[in-house]
């Protein structure tokens, strides 16, 4: 599934609201008329009426769909790689330490060729905000939560990367083949809002709402906040947004704003 969220497709449909419905109430009109004014007999058989385009249907003049802006594998899946200067940021509820950890650099020995697979002992955060306290903005950084971990009612405010091929990402290491989850009341991943964020990667992560979830014994029906929200809110243009192999348990995806939005992407 691809979907293309372009904030200036909602300033397209409020402004031609209004010519659409006189549009269809002319048409009307003149339908109703000329059934009048026409016998039975001359009117023939009854057509079918051709279907008047809603604004909420209209393209947005000019619109394309998102680019491919990184590469692809055989099998479609997007292909990650660190710049030289990227950091390498890893988090493990099971096993980390925030006083302990470190940042890595992709050269980094223990690291090896696939930061998603490290070839040797990693020395993880703990709590997400305290991994995240170390993505800079506008920079090619990585963080990395461990596949078959959970942290709970922890969240995530991803940063922008770099550009479009050095992008920030939010993803999973580790030889488990399930995914980090963020779980319960508070589990998000927040892309935008209060500042615009553009060069962005979320890849392989499970949010769930367990609170949302009748077979949970966290259920209440409500479940608090949690799920994907993208917004640029009035903060300028976002571009080059790709959510990937995410799994929504209860969760929502959503993609707001006022400003213009470009490539932005939830795939499988």
């Amino acid at each position: 599934m691809i979907l293309e969220c372009n904030s200036r497709y909602t300033k397209y449909i409020k402004t031609t609201e209004d010519v659409v419905m006189k549009r269809a109430l002319s048409l009307l009109v003149v339908l109703v008329v000329a059934l009048a004014v026409t016998p039975a007999s001359a009117q023939g058989p009854k057509k079918k009426r051709e279907k008047i385009p809603t604004p909420e249907h209209m393209p947005l003049p000019g619109a394309t769909m998102p680019e491919r802006w990184l590469p692809v594998d055989e099998d479609g899946w997007t292909i990650l790689k660190p710049s030289v200067d990227s950091q390498l940021i890893y988090v493990s509820s099971s096993e980390g330490n925030d006083a302990t950890a470190r940042v890595y650099k992709a050269a980094d020995a223990a690291v090896g060729a696939d930061p998603m697979n490290p070839v040797g002992a990693i020395r993880p955060f703990k709590s997400i905000d305290a991994a995240m306290s170390k993505a800079r903005d506008n920079q090619p950084d990585w963080v990395l939560l461990k596949r078959g971990d959970t942290w709970e009612g922890q969240g995530i405010t991803a940063v922008s990367g770099r550009s479009g091929t050095e992008p920030s990402v939010v993803a999973s290491y580790g030889p488990d083949s399930d995914r980090p989850t963020l779980r319960g009341d508070g589990s998000r991943i927040g892309l935008g809002r209060r500042s615009a964020v553009s060069h962005a990667v979320v890849m392989g992560i499970d949010i769930y709402r367990s609170g949302m979830d009748p077979d949970s014994p966290d259920y209440d029906g409500e479940g608090g906040k949690g799920g994907i929200s993208i917004s640029s809110g009035n903060n300028g243009p976002m571009k080059n947004i790709l959510v990937e192999d995410c799994r929504l348990r209860f969760a929502a995806a959503s993609c707001t704003g006022a400003a213009l939005m470009k490539n932005v992407v939830f795939r499988r």
